[in-house]
């Protein structure tokens, strides 16, 4: 009896004190000390199957970068009902950071199905799917671990500072009392420095507080410091209208002895949002930072702004090519270059570094640094000099803490030698057809820096140049009047090893033609006298366009016509025969080249006699010849005109042989040219014919 009445006062008790753990573990929570609240829940969930606490170790774990700890509760979390698509991105992310990229895909789609922007999980599932892209630039850097600068604890967010290099640390000082932060139960950060000794120094009180500093930047000379911090001014805790006390942005000035002076809080900060990670263009008018802002783009966005007469103006969003659904971090700005790090563009895991054009305040072609500048782990804090010496700070495995400053060295882009040859061609030629382009002139434009040089063809028309991997480049081959080759040669992939020689076709367009102007009178051919009231008619050869030309009273007429084209005219009048003509518009001479041409009719009236020119026959034959066809063509077009007349076609023969022979071949010949007009649909009643020997 007694075991059984014992057995559920211990269970009520077991159950109280689960509650109890629950509630501690919650506490813990709320106030961010997320090594306590991470034990309870842990106690909490012995021996249970609980999906609330589970989460919230998840959450803890990737609060506090502990990938492998993330992914083994997202794992027993995850196969539920109902669950939040966030949650399935914060289980691909985890499997991503600890290298299990396949097995990632499923969810980052599961979470591209419900989410809003797409554009996040379809980066990083075509990131994984081209996850040997992120090696192919691997041999041109080199990265190696500052192990004499780390320590045990956090070494992050390096940054030039003078001659050496200051960044941001969680190592404990070798007096006073050492304060933790509860989030994980490790020392608050400080800035130091390297000095000329290769010593690491630490800033002195004015920079360094009794809470957090982290990411820092400095102007040219070394004078100024802008670095983030709690929000803690004059002793005072700050803190949000939600109770968080958020990161701003401090700047401090060394005075005329080299010390520094009180840290102020930058203008554009605010108690109820971060922004930190400040970087200053090396003018100093510029400064760039992170933000979680309301109105961004994801977490935190980068974002830029501007000094006017020694006042910063309104921060500006940078866009969304650089800025993601996730969170962007630490921004450096070299030339027109910016670095970033981002954790919503594709990768390799967690924060990765990548690199964006900058030109008239547009960002643009985001790319992946890839390895061994990113890893799987959180790769950020990136800054090289112009040479491609750098460092920057990574949690990669094999390091000596958390995170670890690492150097970096980015071989120049290597050089590819390109090779061409210029040719020329007329318009319409064959495109064999071509003869070399000595001494043309060459342009090769850089489309990422944009830019441009300038070389010239040899003697034989050829040309060799080196350019850079990593830009596209545009190439334009001109001369004189010929119309310019252009090729556009991508060497974006740094692995392209080879371009193929180029051939610059230039084309020598066709000069424009001239107008001719013909103009004249039209006459009668007996009388040479003036003839009114006429129409005349010119169809373009190769254009197949008719226009009537204007004739006026006394027959004076006047018409524009392309030189070297051809053109076939018919002119009509009252009681004259129609006539029709052809003729070729010569080569114009000068830009206002004219002819003056008359133009002869003769009188409608019988016994007119006409003569048919060029009508050949061959000794002692008569048939038609194909040039006595184009002939006969004429008089077919002439009594087609002049409907209703009749023609007497007559043939006459040399003097060479018998008068009756003769006789019969000029016949034969009238008849076969009477045939061959009837054929081309003239009435036989129309046209008779005769031989007159």
């Amino acid at each position: 009896m007694k075991k059984i009445i014992l057995i559920p006062a211990i269970l009520s008790c077991l159950s109280g004190f689960a509650q109890l753990t629950l509630k501690r573990a919650d506490k813990y929570f709320e106030k961010l000390d997320y090594k306590k609240a991470a034990y309870f829940y842990e106690a909490y969930l012995f021996g249970k199957d609980d999906a609330y606490s589970q989460l919230q170790l998840a959450k803890i774990y990737t609060h506090l970068n502990n990938s492998v700890e993330a992914e083994k509760w997202y794992r027993e979390f995850i196969d539920r009902d109902d669950l939040e698509p966030v949650h399935y991105l914060n289980y691909a992310q985890a499997l991503s950071s600890i290298g299990k990229y396949q097995e990632a895909i499923p969810y980052y789609q599961k979470y591209q199905q419900f989410a809003k922007d797409k554009t996040l999980a379809t980066e990083k599932v075509y990131g994984i799917e081209h996850i040997n892209d992120f090696f192919r630039d691997s041999a041109s850097m080199k990265v190696f671990n500052m192990k004499d600068w780390n320590s045990v604890e956090s070494d992050f967010a390096p940054s030039s500072y003078l001659q050496s290099v200051a960044f941001v640390s969680g190592r404990g000082t070798a007096f006073g009392i050492q304060r933790k932060f509860a989030w994980n139960n490790k020392n608050y950060y400080n800035i130091f420095f390297v000095d000329a000794e290769k010593k690491i120094k630490k800033f002195n009180k004015n920079v360094n507080s009794k809470y957090h500093e982290g990411a820092s930047s400095y102007s040219a000379d070394g004078n100024e410091i802008y670095f983030t911090r709690n929000n803690f001014n004059k002793g005072r805790f700050g803190r949000s209208n939600k109770g968080i006390n958020m990161m701003k942005i401090y700047h401090a000035v060394k005075d005329n002895q080299g010390s520094w002076g009180k840290a102020e809080e930058v203008k554009i900060s605010s108690d109820d949002y971060s922004v930190g990670d400040p970087c200053l263009s090396s003018d100093g008018n510029s400064l760039y930072f992170i933000s979680d802002k309301p109105g961004g783009f994801g977490g935190t966005d980068i974002y830029v702004v501007q000094k006017s007469g020694g006042v910063w103006g309104e921060p500006i969003n940078i866009g969304h090519e650089v800025n993601s659904e996730g969170n962007e971090r630490t921004p450096f700005l070299l030339g027109n270059t910016l670095y970033f790090a981002s954790e919503g563009h594709f990768g390799l895991g967690g924060l990765d570094t990548y690199s964006a054009s900058v030109s008239n305040s547009t960002y643009s072609g985001v790319q992946n640094l890839g390895a061994p500048a990113n890893s799987m782990g959180d790769d950020f804090g990136l800054f090289v000099d112009e040479k491609g010496d750098g460092y920057f700070s990574s949690d990669r495995s094999g390091g000596k803490g958390s995170d670890d400053i690492y150097g970096i060295h980015v071989e120049p882009n290597p050089s590819l030698k390109v090779k061409g040859i210029s040719y020329w061609r007329e318009q319409n030629a064959d495109i064999y057809n071509r003869k070399n382009a000595p001494f043309a002139s060459v342009s090769i434009k850089n489309l990422k820096s944009g830019d441009v040089n300038e070389i010239e063809t040899n003697e034989n028309g050829q040309f060799e140049t080196e350019l850079k991997s990593g830009s596209s480049y545009e190439i334009i081959v001109s001369k004189d009047t010929l119309i310019p080759s252009v090729a556009m040669i991508d060497l974006t992939d740094k692995s392209r090893k080879s371009v193929s020689d180029l051939e610059m076709i230039l084309v020598q367009k066709a000069p424009k033609k001239k107008n001719i102007t013909i103009s004249g009178q039209l006459l009668d051919n007996k009388t040479k006298a003036p003839i009114s009231n006429a129409v005349m008619f010119l169809n373009n050869a190769a254009t197949g366009e008719v226009k009537q030309v204007p004739v006026n009273q006394d027959g004076m007429y006047s018409i524009d016509v392309i030189e070297n084209n051809s053109f076939q005219a018919k002119v009509s009048a009252p009681g004259y025969l129609i006539d029709c003509f052809s003729f070729k518009a010569p080569a114009a001479t000068s830009d206002s080249y004219k002819i003056e041409e008359p133009i002869y009719l003769n009188k409608l009236a019988l016994n007119t006699k006409l003569e048919v020119e060029n009508l050949y026959y061959d000794v002692n034959k008569f048939e038609i010849r194909p040039d006595a066809a184009l002939e006969l063509d004429k008089v077919v077009q002439f009594m087609t005109d002049n409907t209703g007349i009749t023609v007497e076609l007559g043939a006459h023969t040399d003097s060479r042989g018998s008068n009756a022979a003769n006789q019969t071949l000029s016949e034969n010949r009238a008849k076969a040219a009477h045939d061959y007009i009837v054929s081309k649909g003239i009435s036989d009643e129309n046209i008779s014919y005769k031989g007159y020997g």
